[in-house]
């Protein structure tokens, strides 16, 4: 399994309401033989003011953003980065949703075949009952600098794929299914 292409991402997003939702930061890395070769992170601006709670979330100002490209340049460069690699993230069918809800705005979307590192941390430890990525970078030995930045997250994110990966060809206990989205 290991020696697919995969893309672990990870995003940073604004929601000001149920039909206004806007990507604010994509990182991602692409993993090749458990090695990390590649690299996108881009700034995004979402066309409006940063609300306050994102903005003391993820440390993103307006001022920050304010000369970046809009989603729909970063969505063409993001989705040509990704190529037909398997995107990997923690939870990832609610960012691949968000994604895909943005990318529709544009005509496009991200079909590619997906792993869920959330799913892999609750099949690992099934008697734990909190799963998110900040907790499993602790059960793994794994850090993270800057959580809520997207190239953080997604770097750490890969790690633990890579451990859990790597301790389940001892032990089969994760089933690591694949979904198209």
């Amino acid at each position: 399994m290991l020696n697919k292409t995969y893309v672990v991402f990870d995003l940073e997003t604004v929601c000001t309401g149920p039909d206004d939702k806007e990507l604010l930061e994509i990182g991602a890395v692409k993993l090749k033989n458990e090695k990390i070769t590649d690299s996108f992170e881009q700034l995004i601006n979402p066309g409006y003011s940063i609300p306050q709670i994102i903005r003391e979330l993820t440390g993103i100002t307006d001022e920050m953003v304010k000369d970046m490209p809009t989603s729909r340049t970063v969505l063409k460069d993001f989705k040509k980065f990704c190529g037909n690699a398997v995107l990997v993230g923690h939870d990832v069918t609610y960012d691949l949703k968000f994604l895909n809800t943005v990318a529709k705005k544009y005509r496009m979307k991200f079909g590619n075949k997906t792993c869920d590192t959330l799913k892999m941390a609750q099949e690992m430890f099934p008697n734990e009952t909190k799963h998110n990525l900040g907790i499993t970078c602790e059960r793994l030995g794994v850090s993270n600098d800057h959580p809520h930045r997207a190239l953080d997250d997604a770097k750490a994110t890969a790690e633990c794929f890579l451990k859990m990966m790597n301790k389940n060809k001892d032990n089969n206990k994760i089933t690591y299914n694949l979904h198209i989205m």
